[in-house]
Formats: C-alpha cells, sequence, structure tokens
C-alpha cells in the first residue's frame, strides 16, 4: 500500500502522513492517533528506506539492459559500465526491501517483454538500461502510466511516470576539447559513434559546441566512427595517420575500447603517446589505469547512478513524485595518455 492509499483511508493528508513517518512532528495528537490506528489495523509497517513499498509480501521491480551478447546460446552482459551499473542497482535496491527481475535481453524485444510484466502485476516499477534513443513502444507504457526510470536514453521526461538518469557527457566532451584548444592543440580527432545511444549523441553535441566557438582560434577536428570498437578504432587511426603527413597531436575517444584501439594503432605506427598524440577516453574501464600508458579518461560515479535510480523509481511507485530529469557529474581521471603542448 502507499502512502498516497493510506493517507486516502485514514482521510489525512499525503504531506501529514509523510511528517508523521519522517517523524517530523507538527502534527495534532488527534491525527497521530488515527493514523497509528490504521498503521495497526492494516498492519502497514513503514522502514526507513522505503515505507511506499510495504504492506506487501513482495516488492518486486524489472532492472531491464540491452548492454547483451550470447555466449554458448546464453544472454550475458557485455559491457564493463552495464555489469557495474547492475551490481550496484541489486545493491541499492535491497537496501529498499526491492527484489530485482533482471532482464538482459536486446532492444527489439525489451518494451515487449516489460509490457508483459507489468500487465501480468509481477512488477510495480522498472528500470530501462540500454535502448536507443527514440525507441518505439514507450508510448503504450506512458499512456498506462507505469513508472519507468530511463537510464543515459533520452534528454526529456516523455511522461509524468517516467524518470530520467543521465550522465553529463555533453559537458564532458565539451570541457575536454577547450582544455585542449588551451594546452596548445589546434588538430584534434574525435572518434566517435554512429550508435542511436545518448552517451554517443552527447559526447559528439559537445565536441561539436566547443568546435563551434573555436572556430576563429583555428582549431580543426577530423570525425571518425568506431562505434565503441577497439578493433574499428585501430584500423581507423593507422589508415589515417599512415596516409596524412600531417596529423592531430590530440584524440578524443567515445569511449575507452576506442582510446586502446587508437593508443596501440599509434604503437603500430611508431608515433608515440603521449609526446606526439595525446589520447582521451570515456568510461574509465578497469584496464585504463593499467594500460601503457594509462588513459586518461571520464569516470562516471556508478553507485551514485544506482542511488538515484533506485530513489526516483521508488519516488514513482509511491505517487509522490512525478518524472524528472536527474544529471550525474563525471570525473576526469588524469593519467599518462595526454599531455600539453605548451
Amino acid at each position: 500500500m502507499t502512502t498516497k492509499e493510506m493517507a486516502e483511508i485514514i482521510g489525512i493528508s499525503r504531506i501529514t502522513l509523510s511528517k508523521y513517518l519522517n517523524g517530523k512532528g507538527g502534527i495534532s495528537q488527534k491525527s497521530i492517533d488515527k493514523i497509528e490506528r490504521c498503521l495497526k489495523q492494516y498492519n502497514f509497517a513503514p522502514n526507513t528506506h522505503a515505507r511506499s513499498l510495504v504492506g506487501k509480501k513482495e516488492q518486486i521491480i524489472s532492472f531491464v539492459s540491452t548492454f547483451s551478447g550470447v555466449t554458448d546460446g546464453v544472454s550475458r552482459i557485455t559491457s564493463h559500465f552495464a555489469t557495474l551499473f547492475t551490481n550496484y542497482i541489486l545493491v541499492e535496491a535491497k537496501k529498499f526491501d526491492l527484489k530485482v527481475l533482471v532482464t538482459i535481453t536486446d532492444s527489439q524485444h525489451a518494451i515487449a517483454e516489460l509490457e508483459q510484466l507489468f500487465s501480468s502485476s509481477l512488477i510495480r516499477g522498472a528500470i530501462i538500461f540500454g535502448l536507443e534513443s527514440g525507441s518505439a513502444g514507450f508510448e503504450r507504457i506512458n499512456s498506462r502510466g507505469y513508472p519507468v526510470v530511463l537510464v543515459n536514453q533520452e534528454e526529456r521526461s516523455p511522461s509524468p511516470n517516467i524518470s530520467l538518469v543521465n550522465m553529463d557527457d555533453q559537458k564532458c566532451a565539451y570541457d575536454t576539447v577547450m582544455r585542449l584548444a588551451n594546452e596548445g592543440h589546434t588538430r584534434l580527432m574525435y572518434i566517435g559513434s554512429s550508435l542511436k545511444r545518448l552517451p554517443a549523441q552527447r559526447r559528439q553535441k559537445g565536441v561539436a559546441q566547443a568546435l563551434a566557438e573555436l572556430k576563429e582560434r583555428g582549431v580543426t577536428c577530423i570525425l571518425g566512427n568506431a562505434d565503441f570498437k577497439e578493433d574499428l578504432a585501430y584500423e581507423y587511426v593507422k589508415e589515417y595517420f599512415a596516409d596524412h603527413r600531417e596529423f592531430p597531436t590530440a584524440i578524443i575517444a567515445a569511449n575507452d575500447l576506442t582510446a586502446i584501439g587508437a593508443i596501440n594503432a599509434l604503437k603500430a605506427l611508431k608515433i608515440k603517446v603521449p609526446d606526439q598524440v595525446s589520447v582521451i577516453g570515456f568510461d574509465d574501464i578497469a584496464v585504463s589505469a593499467y594500460f601503457s600508458p594509462p588513459i586518461t579518461t571520464f569516470r562516471a560515479d556508478y553507485e551514485l547512478m544506482a542511488q538515484q535510480t533506485i530513489k526516483e523509481l521508488v519516488a514513482l511507485i509511491d505517487g509522490e513524485h512525478q518524472g524528472g530529469v536527474i544529471e550525474i557529474p563525471m570525473e576526469l581521471v588524469e593519467r599518462s595518455s595526454a599531455k600539453a603542448l605548451r
């Protein structure tokens, strides 16, 4: 039973009930007596983490990830980021007495599977992670009012029952270009991705925004594509640098795997990193700190992302919150793969 439903049964406002549950005071003794009688009658036992989610034997949410691949006929999470984030979601959900039904699927079937879970009343809310921006099917979820949190998928909430939790990729990419330019790098390369995922799109936007502002300063940028893949980045960088006498002095890679591919290609061409070419990545995967040279990159606080995601979903389930947008800041981790020219 939610606090909204309980408040209606008691005959008080949801704010008054919330004050009581949070021990904030400012409530008449008459209201306190009514609340406590009702709590006892309905066996409503508030939990400090999830007072709105009690009243049922099991509280189940769904976590849907499309960062998957098939190995030996079994779907598995294939992304370092997705693995970390999934683990943190499970940890945070436990704090709220929630059980999590993890669904590893592909983009084509994710919405249909989620809709089936909601229609069967098996789950109370859902977290969707890894779909392309603008994915079809959300209009049905929107129209039925299902509580959903989208992670790194959309920039604007399409419905009051949908919240968004995103990383500030665009700002980080913008700041990186501006920083490199201020450090004397006027010939840049950005190796992005054509995937219609929000981080890829926002990182590209951040680069474009900075370049537009730096146009009069003579800063140029070669735009490449590797779709977040190490092998494609290796081939692209090796081919470009082998065919050009004058090459970029800094590479911004859309993720660390792309950065690793770029560095390996530069090594194959006997081009020194960072003395001749600086390389900066995104995501701070585990190997980045131990690569040669260690990679300068951006790190997201995956634990904070999971905390905010679960809190948003609980608030939506409560009916005490309308969908909003939360931006999670990323931290620049400076290592040895990048340096100033001056």
